[in-house]
């Protein structure tokens, strides 16, 4: 193969050999043929090269691009461990059977929806309303090896990265219908919701509908939503708001003198599955953009998280009724703020992303006060973290979005100001917002409707082994022939008892001598 050199000095020889051979008239000039046919063979063969060694490049940027992106899709399906964990802390000991196994439903019927039908009209073509092809995956597309090599990725990683964003939008109602509603009546729900009514949403936001973010349909910029603040989490926290209204609270959520009775039974898998999900989030943000901004994107994840967190917390400990460190609350606010950072995350700076936390941290508070005095029984709070702080997650890319922070990550201004705000998007996304709750509120309402007046949402509608669901019955004997845990219920009595009631000594055999130090002898 001619090197770059070889060129250079067939180019020089060739040029001083027909600068030597120059005579006037112009038809004396002698034109040395030879060089010149391998100056050209060489520059061919360099071109070859060059052009071999771009192509491998773009093959290289777009298998790094692939592997990543199944990488944070993997990453985002770990969250329905992150999910389970933490709903299944949340209720009570005698419903963890059921949230365990809703949460796993969630999982294998999203798969099966997205696959058959939900892909289709999420990314499948179609109108300003919905796509309407590459039903099963049936599509050329799917049949290519390669579908780009620009460091785009094929759709097959497409549709498992979508696959888990559509279940975790599933998985938000579990919680908030936790404990009473009919398990068949919940797949129901799971079919529709995987199947139709998050796909619809995905193409209005991310495929060409109405006001995507790559046709500005209607405003001078389309919405922005990158990692789904609004897509993702305001089509959960909505539908279980619609959900935890139909199938009504928990018996005695409301009229119960003991506060303690509906508390969450296990902290240690609340915590553990916050922080499960919160790991989870750096594949549900970072991989919802290019690795280049992977770093960016990351970094106001943590800090909105964060922001939101320490603000909770320290709002519950100074305002709060009970004026207490409330670990319940520090991590809810912990998922608020990855909500209300997620549609934004690539576009504002850190100083941003703190901000966005720490107003999610009021955003949340408020909800989750005003469904309480609503008597609206959310045991996970899942309207207050991902409804109204996926909202508020809208509105910060209008609010914090600034125009440097847009060229780097997209290329366009996104007609921001450099010091923060961009109107147009703030309107689009605004606009998108409320078209997504009315959506989401009437389909998921047409569906839960209809469950309830068939009597199949939750046994109570007919009367039938409701009394089971509750607190003293529990779901999990119900539903699933059994409990999770092997608890003797009269030593459970002695130990609630024993909490309320502090021991005296001789009850832990400690005698009052136990406390003075021993005297020692010497020998």
């Amino acid at each position: 193969m001619t090197s770059p050199l070889d060129i250079h000095i067939l180019y020089s020889r060739l040029s001083l050999r027909t600068h030597k051979s120059f005579k006037a008239p112009y038809t004396h000039l002698s034109m040395p043929t030879l060089e010149l046919e391998m100056l050209i063979n060489a520059t061919a063969a360099a071109t070859a090269k060059a052009d071999a060694a771009m192509a491998l490049a773009a093959q290289n940027a777009h298998d790094s691009q692939e592997a990543f992106f199944v990488y944070a899709g993997s990453l985002v399906f770990l969250m329905q461990a992150g999910f389970a964990m933490l709903e299944a802390g949340s209720v009570s000991r005698k419903s963890t059977m059921n949230i365990l196994f809703k949460n796993m439903c969630d999982a294998g019927i999203g798969a099966m929806s997205f696959w058959l039908i939900g892909y289709a009209i999420a990314f499948g073509d179609g109108t300003n309303f919905a796509g309407a092809s590459k039903w099963g995956l049936n599509h050329d597309a799917f049949t290519r090896i390669s579908a780009t090599v620009d460091g785009a990725v094929g759709e097959y990683s497409m549709w498992f990265f979508q696959f888990t964003f559509a279940a975790t939008a599933a998985t938000i109602v579990s919680g908030a219908v936790a404990e009473r509603t009919a398990l068949g009546a919940y797949l129901v729900y799971s079919v529709f919701i995987t199947a139709v009514i998050y796909p619809i949403v995905v193409f209005w936001g991310w495929s060409g509908g109405f006001n995507s973010t790559w046709t500005a349909n209607g405003f001078s910029q389309g919405m922005s939503d990158f990692a789904g603040s609004g897509i993702v989490h305001l089509v959960g926290g909505s539908a279980g708001l619609v959900g935890a209204i139909a199938v009504g609270p928990r018996k005695g959520r409301f009229t119960n003198p003991d506060p303690s009775a509906f508390k969450p039974h296990n902290v240690t898998l609340q915590a553990l599955g916050t922080i499960m999900l919160w790991f989870g989030w750096y594949g549900f943000n970072c991989g919802s953009g290019s690795m280049a901004i992977a770093g960016k994107v990351a970094t106001t994840t943590t800090i909105g998280a964060a922001a939101c967190c320490l603000t909770g917390v320290l709002l519950s400990k100074v305002f709060g009724a009970e004026k207490i460190w409330d670990v319940g609350v520090g991590m809810n606010c912990i998922l608020a703020g990855l909500v209300s950072i997620t549609a934004g995350a690539n576009v504002i700076e850190p100083w941003g992303a703190f901000m966005a936390g720490v107003i999610g941290a009021f955003v949340y508070l408020g909800a989750s006060k005003l469904i309480t005095f609503m008597k609206i029984d959310d045991p996970l709070d899942a309207f207050a973290v991902h409804g109204a702080c996926g909202f508020w997650g809208l509105l910060v890319v209008g609010i914090f979005g600034t125009k440097s922070a847009f060229v780097f990550a997209t290329g366009e201004d996104g007609g921001c100001l450099e010091t923060g705000g961009c109107g147009a998007i703030l309107a689009a996304n605004a606009s998108f917002g409320i078209a997504v709750v009315l959506w989401t509120v009437s389909t998921t309402g047409l569906v839960f409707g209809m469950l309830k007046l068939v009597g199949k949402l939750a046994p109570g509608c007919v009367g039938e082994n409701f009394p089971t669901f509750a607190p003293e019955g529990g779901i999990d004997l119900v539903e699933h022939g059994g409990q999770a845990y092997i608890f003797d219920e009269e030593m459970g009595k002695k130990h609630e008892a024993d909490v309320k009631k502090p021991a005296s000594a001789a009850e832990i055999g400690i005698s009052a001598a136990a406390d003075v130090a021993p005297t020692v002898t010497a020998e």
